[in-house]
């Protein structure tokens, strides 16, 4: 992909970032830089420059009070996405989309379901409280990935160049069993399982998207207070430990990946980007 594409791309989804950043401040609430995005804080002082992803996270409360915001009074350019207003939502977090951009994919399984819009976006996770038992956390993780399997059934994906016939076929066959059960319907049973512990007296937060996560628990003081750093020339909020969390997630998160390796997968999965004048 041109390399001025992917800087056309990551200056749109700064875009959308501080739209974000600008609602969260009127309505007194906070995010937090996470994953890659939290990485190309620290590391490059803006954006990963072979990344194509803007993640941030918020507490639940947080997360419902902007998705609210969002869905009632939110700018009519951005389309907030989740199982709840997008019937074909699939990922276990919303997301904010630009109306007014599109992304060409140069290779992406096929599957049954579209997204709502084809546009530039950014993911916004929630964390959720957890059960301070090891074994009640196994066991959520355990729920959580049984219902994402499901959705990976349902979606029937077909690789080009890996599916052959009797594969797709059977695919094909398994995702019209489970017609019944919706991607809405699934899409609930994850908030559901997600949330399981919002109630529960712990210190243990974590962000629910696959049973991974579960690996990477930590206490509210992890993020509070909020830090905030210079990205690509705006301030943006990052969790307290910021460190310790790249530490926890990464490694040595500072050594850079193998030149030859970078961009890889922007190259082989993005063609375009365009704006609607």
């Amino acid at each position: 992909m041109d390399r001025n594409k992917i800087k056309d791309l990551q200056a749109a989804q700064l875009d959308i970032l501080m739209y974000v950043q600008d609602v969260c401040n009127r309505l007194g609430i906070t995010y937090f830089l996470m994953f890659g995005t939290l990485l190309g804080a620290i590391r490059h002082n803006g954006p990963i420059p072979w990344d194509a992803d803007i993640d941030i996270a918020m507490f639940r409360e947080d997360y419902e009070t902007l998705k609210r915001y969002m869905t009632e009074h939110g700018d009519q350019r951005y389309f907030y996405s989740d199982y709840s207003t997008y019937k074909h939502h699939i990922a276990p977090h919303a997301v904010l989309i630009d109306k007014k951009s599109h992304i060409t994919f140069s290779s992406r399984s096929q599957n049954k379901y579209s997204p709502a819009y084809d546009g530039v976006y950014i993911d916004i996770f929630p964390i959720d409280r957890t059960s301070p038992d090891r074994e009640l956390q196994l066991k959520q993780a355990r729920s959580l990935m049984s219902v994402r399997q499901i959705i990976s059934y349902k979606m029937a994906k077909i690789y080009e160049g890996k599916t052959n016939a009797a594969k797709k076929t059977a695919k094909q066959i398994v995702s019209g069993l489970l017609k019944p059960f919706t991607l809405r319907f699934l899409g609930g049973c994850i908030n559901k399982i997600q949330r399981r512990y919002d109630n529960c007296d712990s210190n243990c937060y974590v962000i629910p998207t696959d049973n991974t996560c579960f690996d990477r628990i930590v206490s509210i003081d992890y993020y509070f207070p909020p830090r905030y750093v210079s990205f690509s020339g705006k301030e943006v909020c990052i969790p307290a430990k910021t460190e310790e969390i790249l530490k926890q997630r990464y490694g040595d998160y500072m050594e850079l990946p193998p030149e030859d390796e970078r961009w890889d997968y922007l190259d082989h999965t993005i063609s375009d980007v365009k704006f609607d004048a």
